[in-house]
């Protein structure tokens, strides 16, 4: 078992000059990102421009709605990708990328497993306005998911030793011809 490493932002004088990836942004996108390329072999900076990490993440608060979980059956919920599908188009005005919300309708029980696979766990299922049944999933060891979720996904990459630079205003990137890319950016204290 690893031992658990609490996260610390990185000084922009500890950075190396060379990753294969550059993520901008420390939400629980470019986090769960930062984390699976890590796992991928992957040398992985964060770039994130506010001075604490989580972004719009920080302020999700109900739960994390998915179809079909293991969580589901085991409290006898029956639910199904359709009725997720359906529940959500309608609280989307019937405007949403039909598509993309088929997509994200099928899939998003395996974000919850692979969140659960990563110590962070969603153990506790509720009902929030617009599902026809128990869909938000959350823990039942914090208050809101966001906060809890974004403090778990920095540990695991503190662990990772995953640099997360804060206060970083990215102000180009370059695409050179060898395929690299090049990215100017200060921190807060305006060192590059």
């Amino acid at each position: 078992m690893t031992e658990r490493v609490e996260f610390k932002p990185t000084s922009i004088d500890d950075l190396s000059s060379q990753y294969d990836v550059i993520i901008i942004g420390a939400g629980s996108t470019g986090l769960t990102s930062a984390l699976e390329l890590t796992e991928l072999g992957k040398k992985v900076v964060v770039l994130e421009k506010m001075e604490k990490p989580g972004g719009n993440s920080m302020r999700a608060s109900s739960g994390m709605n998915a179809a079909e979980t293991a969580i589901q059956r085991h409290e006898g919920i029956i639910d199904s990708y359709e009725s997720f599908y359906e529940d959500t188009y309608k609280g989307g005005g019937k405007q949403n990328d039909v598509e993309m919300l088929k997509y994200f309708t099928s899939h998003a029980d395996s974000a919850v497993e692979w969140l659960k696979e990563h110590d962070v766990v969603l153990d506790e299922i509720t009902l929030t306005g617009g599902m026809s049944v128990k869909r938000a999933h959350r823990p039942s060891s914090a208050p809101a998911i966001g906060g809890y979720l974004i403090h778990q996904l920095l540990n695991k990459l503190a662990e990772e030793k995953v640099p997360v630079v804060c206060g970083a205003t990215v102000r180009e990137i370059d695409r050179g011809d060898n395929h690299q890319f090049k990215v100017d950016f200060t921190d807060a204290q305006g060192d590059r």
